[in-house]
């Protein structure tokens, strides 16, 4: 069992909704559409499952492709979102959000004016 697969089963445990997971073709399609070509571990992550409805305990919500895609396509959101990375999910209610860059680093958003997102 791969790492996604246990969090997947936790999620399920505390009565998410967790969407089962996608082609690696639609998840590489939603990505690029950003300038960022998915790594491994994000397409195993997204083979596993494509988000969840809500927060989990930790308050974290992993966006589905549809939700990546609307959160990342304003024009202002696209020119960030190639500069920065994409959006991918976020932290109690958009309190901060997680970003994947072409290099595969995660970083937190935290939206205050023009300060650029941290690399975790």
């Amino acid at each position: 069992m791969n790492i996604f697969e246990t969090f997947k089963e936790k999620w399920i445990e505390e009565k998410l909704d967790v969407h089962p997971g996608c082609d690696e073709k639609m998840i590489t399609e939603c990505f690029e559409k950003f300038g960022v070509t998915p790594a491994d571990d994000l397409l195993a992550l997204y083979s596993t499952l494509n988000g969840k409805d809500c927060m989990d305990d930790e308050h974290f919500k992993l966006w589905s492709l549809t939700e990546i895609l609307e959160e990342n396509s304003s024009e202002g959101d696209i020119e960030r979102a190639i500069k920065y990375g994409v959006l991918f999910g976020d932290y109690c209610v958009n309190c901060w959000c997680y970003r994947v860059n072409k290099k595969g680093e995660v970083l937190i958003d935290y939206f205050t004016g023009e300060s650029e997102p941290e690399l975790r």
